[in-house]
């Protein structure tokens, strides 16, 4: 899978405003917390939520997986 673009990234993340919406109520974190993290070497960490939050939308965009 080839890596995209900042700006492909960028509007595929404005695309996903309810999605992303949806899944920050449910963790109850702001959106802009949502996208930031740091993940330490030998670290797991999980993304979990209640069905239609929003998570596989998420990990597909950010992965690239969508066409454009």
């Amino acid at each position: 899978m080839a890596l995209i673009e900042y700006d492909e990234y960028k509007q595929r993340l404005r695309d996903l405003g309810p999605e992303l919406e949806k899944l920050s109520a449910a963790l109850d974190i702001p959106m802009e917390e949502l996208l930031t993290m740091t993940v330490e070497q030998g670290s797991i960490y999980g993304l979990v939520g209640p069905n239609g939050a929003g998570k596989s939308t998420m990990l597909n965009a950010v992965a690239g997986v969508w066409p454009v």
